[in-house]
């Protein structure tokens, strides 16, 4: 009996110890002395993947942290101030902290628990200590690749953000004020943070996700000094790509730094910049470095698929090569599409285009200058006399509306007074927006908008701008609900948005962080984008939330575009891009914007599409009026 008792009670106690040591998940070492040599295994037993994290104090660059998998390979290797977090595959780890023979510290703690998520993602280090090694492992189970985004600041040349992929090479070493945004092969990285003793910073912010098949534009906007700025630009699909870039950063001190896909340097640029330039790769990446002083614009970076397979193809139809009498500058077509009409200041002139390659001469009528058109009704501002110049601006006294069966009868609807310098009509056809410059030649001028009810002939809206405050173009919404009024005051650019149902002509928040000319603004048709053309591209804004406008992206030129034309379907965009000639974007994805034709003259300035989109009707300064096929 006292056997069988003694047995029972042996098999008790050796099942208990079993489970006692299915795991060993924690050591603290404490405070540690001169010359240790600690150590410690940890396991789960049936784990196949770690958590390890380490937290504590050694000696920076003397008392060491040493991690090894149960395969008895070297994880990791850690000193001074440490907050580290990664993954080791396996149920087991063995930890060892060696000491040299002076100065000593507070020791560590180390936690082991199985791996129960299938990603970590983020990693926010605060505000960090000096002598620092932080780390910490991302990771997104089962991806390929990466997209890895940092920012934040650290000591510049001192204190670095170390980047690893899962085989513990490094991919990036950064420094300063960072914002960086790269991929990585792979499904986890290391970050890493390492100070030195003196001086310390607000630290850094790193996310990781799974990437998207584009990234076509970055605008890095006005940077700061001892920034370190870094963006990935790729189309996985490309096999080769085109660059564009434009801005601006301090010239010989700050730099922009372009390679390609093996990391090869291809461009390093600085001051002014304009530069435009093809790459065999699917991918580049972009650096930007500045100094502690002085700093620039910035720069936009875009580009796209060389051999994109949604190229169209675009062929002259017919041309008129001049007017009787100067420049082709303001045209307007017809709702059958059979004749178009120009207003130069030396008249208005009109041609039959039903046969595009042999448009006929159909006759003038009074000086105009401006013109919109209506159905078969042709508004425009008339001139006395016909050469206009600023010197005979308040000359222009008529805003008149000529019946197209005969162009000769006016019907004069108004008299505006002073110099009528843009016209536009609403969507809806039934209100007529015109800009007008009144005053002296002697005295200070002042410019008025006016909109005009085309039926009842009177205007329902007006803003007034003082003395030198030009206005220069007008954009409106589909619903004619809002108005976008670009004007310039001491060479201050912005674009006004008003509610124009507002008699009160109330100013909605402005547009301003627009650094050149504007020269067209459209909408989508939904009202919810603003597309603008400028002297030194296409901006795109998401007007969605009318009191918020924000910028989405912008199409760096190295021309003027002087006049776009949106689809129907709001996914192409045609420039009149100046020597650049006719450029039509896809803009499906405003983040991958893709050149996808072109059609190539001296100067094109104004730009109009055909209402099935068939055709594109050009002006260009030295070849004239152009009828072009679209297909």
């Amino acid at each position: 009996m006292k056997k069988l008792l003694l047995a029972l009670l042996m098999l008790f106690t050796s099942v208990y110890a079993v489970e006692a040591v299915n795991s060993s998940t924690t050591w603290t070492t404490g405070a540690y002395e001169n010359n240790a040599h600690l150590s410690k295994r940890l396991f789960i037993n049936d784990a196949n993947k770690l958590v390890v994290k380490i937290k504590g104090s050694t000696e920076f660059d003397y008392d060491f942290v040493y991690v090894y998998n149960q395969n008895g390979k070297l994880i990791k290797k850690i000193s001074g101030a440490i907050d580290t977090e990664f993954l080791v595959d396996g149920s087991s780890i063995k930890v060892e902290l060696i000491s040299d023979d002076e100065v000593t510290d507070s020791g560590i703690t180390v936690n082991i628990s199985k791996s129960k998520t299938d990603s970590v993602t983020s990693w926010k280090t605060g505000e960090y200590s000096n002598n620092s090694n932080l780390q910490k492992e991302l990771y997104i189970n089962g991806a390929k690749k990466l997209n890895v985004k940092i920012k934040g600041s650290t000591e510049l040349d001192c204190d670095f953000v170390l980047i690893y992929d899962q085989n513990g090479n490094l991919i990036q070493k950064l420094s300063g004020v960072i914002d960086a945004d790269f991929t990585v092969n792979g499904s986890a990285i290391t970050a890493q943070l390492i100070s030195d003793e003196t001086q310390t910073d607000s630290g850094i912010d790193v996310t990781i996700s799974k990437p998207k098949d584009t990234v076509s534009y970055w605008n890095t906007g006005k940077y700061s000094n001892n920034s370190n700025l870094l963006k990935e630009l790729y189309i996985n699909s490309a096999k080769s790509i085109n660059v564009k870039i434009q801005g601006e950063v301090e010239e010989d001190y700050d730099f922009l730094y372009i390679y390609n896909k093996q990391g090869d340097l291809i461009k390093k640029l600085s001051g002014n910049i304009n530069s435009e330039f093809n790459v065999d790769s699917s991918s580049i990446l972009v650096k930007l470095t500045s100094d502690d002083s002085t700093i620039g614009k910035g720069v936009v970076v875009t580009i796209s698929d060389l051999n994109s397979s949604n190229n169209q193809s675009i062929s002259l139809l017919g041309s008129i090569d001049s007017l009787p009498n100067g420049k082709m500058r303001h045209f307007s077509i017809n709702k059958s599409e059979s004749k178009v009409y120009f207003a130069n200041g030396y008249g208005l002139y009109v041609y039959n285009i039903e046969d595009p390659q042999e448009p006929l001469f159909s006759g003038n009528s009074l000086d105009g200058y401006n013109i919109v058109v209506k159905n078969n009704k042709i508004a425009y501002s008339v001139s006395h006399p016909p050469v206009i110049s600023h010197h005979t601006h308040s000359d222009i006294k008529e805003l008149s509306i000529v019946d197209d069966s005969n162009i000769s009868k006016v019907r004069q609807i108004g008299r505006v007074g002073g110099f009528i310098t843009e016209m536009k009509l609403s969507y809806n056809k039934r209100y007529l927006y015109v800009i007008n410059l009144a005053g002296g030649i002697a005295g200070p001028s002042h410019y008025n908008l006016y909109k005009y009810n085309l039926k009842k002939a009177k205007y329902v809206f007006k803003v007034r701008y003082g003395s030198y405050h030009y206005m220069k173009e007008i954009g409106l919404t589909h619903t004619d609900k809002y108005l976008f009024l670009y004007s310039k005051n001491n060479n201050k650019t912005e674009v006004a948005i008003y509610n124009t149902k507002n008699k009160n002509a109330k100013k909605l928040p402005t547009i301003t962080n627009i650094d050149s000319n504007i020269h067209k603004m459209l909408t989508s048709s939904d009202d919810k984008k603003l597309f603008i053309a400028t002297d030194k591209g296409l901006k795109i804004y998401d007007i969605s939330n009318i009191s918020k406008p924000k910028e989405i992206v912008t199409y760096p030129t190295n021309d003027v575009v002087y006049d776009i034309a949106l689809s129907k379907d709001n996914k192409k965009i045609y420039m009149a891009n100046a020597a650049n000639g006719l450029e039509v974007l896809d803009i499906s994805n405003l983040y991958s914007i893709t050149k996808v034709a072109n059609y190539e003259t001296p100067k094109a300035t104004k730009i109009s599409l055909s209402k099935n989109e068939s055709k594109i009707y050009l002006v260009d300064e030295q070849n004239g009026f152009l009828i072009l096929s679209n297909q």
